[in-house]
């Protein structure tokens, strides 16, 4: 999940973008997500998580199959 500068939110799966929010989010001091799964006693698996400052630049973000 990144979080721009000017509050939109985009999403990207394996290193390739899939959404990015044409809503914004207010920028404060910190964030919190969580991942969650809308299943009654499903499984959900998260693989490798990152966290980081800034905006990636090994996604291309600039094209966006669908919005949020």
């Amino acid at each position: 999940m990144q979080i721009f500068p000017d509050g939109r939110c985009a999403i990207a799966l394996n290193g390739q973008r899939r959404a990015i929010s044409e809503w914004r989010v207010p920028i404060g001091d910190s964030v919190v997500v969580f991942i969650t799964a809308p299943s009654y006693h499903a499984r959900f698996l998260v693989g490798r998580v990152e966290a980081w400052t800034g905006v990636r630049s090994d996604i291309d973000w600039s094209v966006v199959d669908r919005g949020l």
